[in-house]
């Protein structure tokens, strides 16, 4: 359904570019690791792969902290986790290549499922809203032609 994939697509742009602070951060990734994690309510098998992680890497490829999302510029690693007390999420991680094994030893430190830090972040509900808005179309449109002409690198 290209509406439904159009909706998703939205989503992870609005949400990633919504927690980027492009004042604030003024640099990218030569190597980079991305690090997504799946949180579900329940051990319900699922296959990693068909969770919409694209239009998650291009949103983050938007906010120019990597150059390209080829192998050569990022390596992406995937897990799941169950935590029966709060809706599912995503948590993503985005690191330097060198930082990874660092990253590891100390992840069970990180708040892994603790959502509440992201209650301010643009709904699912908001979005779906916004696609129906003549001007959400013409921003994603933007944020396209900006990619296609290299305005974000």
């Amino acid at each position: 359904d290209k509406k439904y994939l159009a909706l998703v697509r939205e989503y992870y742009y609005q949400v990633t570019l919504s927690m980027y602070d492009f004042n604030q951060v003024n640099f990218h990734f030569k190597k980079a690791v991305l690090i997504i994690q799946h949180i579900f309510q329940n051990g319900i098998i699922r296959d990693l792969d068909n969770r919409n992680r694209k239009y998650l890497i291009d949103a983050i490829r938007y906010t120019g902290l990597i150059d390209d999302d080829n192998f050569k510029n990022l390596s992406i690693l995937e897990e799941g986790f169950i935590n029966k007390e709060c809706a599912p999420y995503v948590n993503v991680y985005l690191l330097e290549e060198q930082y990874l094994q660092q990253f590891f030893l100390h992840k069970n430190d990180l708040t892994l499922h603790n959502r509440d830090k992201f209650e301010n972040v643009i709904s699912w509900n908001e979005v779906r809203e916004k696609m129906d808005n003549e001007e959400t179309k013409k921003v994603t449109s933007e944020l396209k032609m900006r990619e296609e002409i290299g305005e974000f690198f």
